[in-house]
């Protein structure tokens, strides 16, 4: 079972990977499949906490940035369920 002390170590993490891209004005934009925007914080956030969760919890986990077809988790009882930076276009901006 993963502890709360685990999971705010997991979330400062990618804040941290988030807040070095801002500071450093080296962000770099693409579009998502639905033409939404997607930045390099977005994927550096998203695979640091993806591998903290993955340190402790067996659970799956769905992320905006790494989806899984509903017919894949549509029986899961049970998932994380990620989105690791809300607010891309604002962070843009």
């Amino acid at each position: 079972m993963i502890s709360f002390d685990q999971l705010l170590s997991i979330a400062r993490n990618a804040s941290q990977k988030i807040l070095s891209i801002y500071s450093s004005k080296n962000i770099h934009v693409t579009s998502k499949f639905d033409d939404s925007p997607l930045t390099n914080a977005d994927i550096a956030s998203n695979e640091a906490i993806m591998k903290g969760l993955k340190e402790f919890s067996d659970f799956p986990i769905v992320s905006e940035e790494s989806i899984i077809e509903y017919d894949n988790r549509k029986e899961w009882k049970k998932y994380w369920l990620v989105d690791p930076l809300d607010g891309t276009k604002d962070f843009i901006a």
